[in-house]
């Protein structure tokens, strides 16, 4: 698997190959880059007036979207054949990383063959594990993510590219919208990267990929599961994440079932001077502010904000959020941390010096 550097030469040849094929049906093999014969005339000739006129942003893998090549290359429109879906991720594999990215992103804008089509979603899957130019694979990571598991037949190819792509970015990336679009097949899966994964951004997206798009029926799970790792994570950059959404989710009041226990383990937290991330301090504002917590719980937020901002041995990133919330939503809030001016925190003294103007 080849390290995400800077662009495969933009001018080298590609390590991925495939063979031309005449075949009309979706999962006919795809020819290898812009310049194959089979390719739909539109998209080539679409994407080579892309390459001519508009700015490539080197970094980002990407071509300054207000362009007007590049609009006219993303309409829907010239995506409408499966021909020119495959001519497209037959762009995948061209030896410019600017073709690379293109493809990629009208893929991931409105691509839809690629995405039940096993030899199609393959395709784009071995793209991404080839491509060396990281802003072209965090592209290539939201078309993936786009591919139905079940459908393609590519579970386990999935998987594997969540649990062990070379780039944590990569991976942190995919793994959200990769569950959104494959809730039965991969929600297990998720939960365990999230409880697992070596990578603290990839178990911070995935703690987060059931923050939104869960049925009903599924949410009391994912709330349950986020109380478990505030509790058990010993990653407090995870652990506070968990603790914001719980704080702050609000669909059917399936969260308010753990306020109670949340705002018990962010207090001992407090207590023990071992708050190191201001999720917790945030979790404490925003369920404050949630109209579905109930009147002690919201009052017990503040006390426990108060907790943390008390005991200097909690970090002073944390601390200073805890100054803001107080400050700003609960009475006698200012006169309060007046008391922080001369903090041995920067970050409190700092917070404290703004809120009491």
């Amino acid at each position: 698997m080849l390290a995400l550097a800077g662009c495969r030469g933009c001018g080298e040849s590609s390590a991925a190959g495939a063979t031309a094929s005449a075949s009309g049906s979706a999962s006919a093999a795809i020819a290898t880059g812009l310049a194959a014969p089979s390719n739909h005339p539109d998209v080539v000739s679409a994407a080579k007036a892309v390459v001519e006129k508009c700015k490539f942003n080197q970094a980002g893998g990407y071509f300054v979207p207000s362009c007007a090549e590049v609009q006219a290359f993303i309409a829907a429109r010239l995506l409408e054949s499966d021909e020119a879906q495959r001519s497209v991720v037959a762009m995948l594999s061209d030896a410019d990383a600017r073709v690379r990215g293109l493809g990629a992103r009208a893929l991931g804008a409105h691509g839809t063959t690629y995405r039940s089509d096993a030899v199609a979603a393959e395709r784009v899957i071995a793209a991404l594990n080839a491509e060396s130019h990281r802003g072209v694979a965090l592209q290539l990571a939201d078309a993936v993510a786009r591919i139905d598991a079940d459908e393609s037949g590519t579970t386990a190819a999935l998987k594997k590219l969540a649990s062990s792509h070379a780039s944590d970015a990569v991976r942190a990336r995919l793994v959200g919208p990769l569950l959104r679009n494959n809730l039965e097949s991969l929600y297990d899966f998720t939960k365990e990267l999230a409880v697992s994964d070596p990578s603290e951004a990839v178990r911070v997206s995935a703690v987060g990929a059931f923050w939104s798009g869960l049925p009903q029926a599924k949410m009391a799970d994912a709330c349950a599961f986020w109380a478990r790792r505030v509790r058990e994570d010993e990653n407090q950059r995870v652990a506070g994440k968990c603790a914001y959404f719980i704080a702050f989710k609000r669909i059917g009041g399936d969260c308010v079932d753990h306020h109670e226990e949340l705002l018990a383990d962010i207090h001992g937290l407090a207590a023990k001077g071992q708050v190191s991330d201001q999720g917790f301090a945030s979790a404490l504002k925003y369920l404050h502010g949630n109209d579905q917590a109930s009147d002690a719980h919201r009052a017990k937020a503040v006390v426990v904000a108060k907790a943390i901002l008390a005991n200097g041995a909690n970090h002073g990133i944390a601390r200073a959020e805890a100054l803001r919330f107080i400050a700003g939503d609960t009475a006698g809030g200012k006169a309060l941390v007046r008391r922080y001016l001369q903090d041995d925190s920067v970050h409190v003294r700092g917070a404290a010096e703004r809120a009491s103007k």
